[in-house]
């Protein structure tokens, strides 16, 4: 790369022309040639060994605060001038008098103050106004196969750290499957999307989680808990609407503006890895927001009816968590994670009063 540096140069030519040495970058591009730029009359010429070109002087701008000074060219180019040069404050003198008004701003304490306000507003604005409005659209822009991916990774972490295996009967846990899957299909929705696991899970106690890819996952402490078939099928499609309204991927890009941006751009592995690592905390610390369970509980609500199963099982269930298993080693459980549990049963029972 060549030196920024020089021993310096006649101001003027024999023609009578200014000239400065310096290097030459293309439009828009990192891309740079050694060239000379010349000033004669009303004419601004830069030659390399490549290329030449001609500008009004008018139309050039000098921004400089010391050197080296750049030369700003109509064509979205600019020049800069290698340090040390006898003709560089003339340059400046002679090119920058349309860019007084830039390079005293340049050197406005008022005017970087301004910038620097401009920039922490437009940030507040990205981070409290549009990725949060991004979040549930980018949510929908995953696509299944990532999430798919995300169920593995997150299913990694809660078999080595917080799950073992079922005690129920393998008859007991098919049929707690072939219960779900046939109101899943009887809803409409892609069977094929998920999978349902029974575990036990003592530090989890009774709980039922769904994660963004279709994987539905119930410990044997919920199962044990519920007194009727019905029950067990009621939290099951609460978890659903959980999945068909994307609402863990929604939680996720909540707390990281970084993976909205990376979702809306195009999914990548590394977005991939990102999500999947904020994912336990989500059914495990923080539980959803009230509009989501609401949400949630409205889809459940409507999957029970259209399956001439009544609200009343859900309800139940609730009223069952509430009593039972308020908290677990402080491990919040299904219920806990879940606001205003009174509330949500009057809601329910008030879709069915029968």
């Amino acid at each position: 790369m060549p030196s920024t540096s020089m021993s310096g140069s006649d101001a003027a030519s024999p023609d009578g022309a200014l000239r400065v040495d310096g290097l030459w970058f293309e439009p828009g591009s990192a891309k740079r040639h050694r060239a000379t730029l010349a000033i004669a009359g009303d004419e601004v010429r830069i030659e390399s060994e490549t290329r030449r070109s001609v500008f009004a002087r008018s139309e050039v701008r000098c921004s400089s605060l010391g050197e080296p000074v750049t030369v700003e060219l109509p064509d979205k180019s600019s020049f800069v001038v290698f340090a040390g040069q006898a003709g560089t404050p003339i340059l400046v003198a002679v090119c920058a008098r349309g860019g007084r008004l830039v390079r005293k701003w340049e050197r406005s304490l008022a005017a970087v103050v301004f910038s620097l306000v401009g920039a922490v507003g437009l940030i507040a604005l990205l981070v409290l106004v549009i990725l949060p409005a991004a979040v549930r659209p980018a949510a929908f822009l995953v696509p299944d196969e990532w999430t798919k991916l995300i169920d593995d990774q997150v299913l990694l972490i809660l078999e080595n750290q917080l799950l073992e295996p079922s005690a129920l009967s393998p008859e007991r846990q098919r049929e707690i499957e072939s219960e779900v899957l046939d109101m899943v299909k009887a809803l409409g929705l892609d069977a094929s999307r998920y999978r349902v696991l029974v575990w036990a899970g003592e530090d989890l106690g009774a709980n039922a989680f769904a994660l963004p890819g279709g994987t539905l996952i119930v410990t044997d402490e919920m199962v044990e808990l519920t007194e009727t078939d019905e029950e067990p099928l009621a939290v099951m499609a609460h978890e659903v609407g959980h999945v068909e309204k994307r609402h863990g991927l929604q939680q996720i890009l909540r707390g990281s503006g970084l993976a909205v941006l990376l979702v809306l751009i195009g999914p990548d592995p590394s977005t991939i890895a990102q999500l999947a690592s904020g994912m336990p905390a989500v059914f495990l610390e923080s539980g959803y927001s009230r509009d989501f369970e609401r949400e949630a509980d409205d889809f459940a609500c409507d999957a029970l009816e259209r399956r001439g199963r009544g609200t009343e099982p859900f309800a139940r269930i609730l009223e069952l968590l509430a009593a039972a298993h308020p908290e677990v080693d402080g491990i919040p459980t299904w219920i806990s994670s879940h606001p205003d549990t009174a509330e949500r049963i009057r809601a329910i029972r008030a879709q069915n009063p029968k």
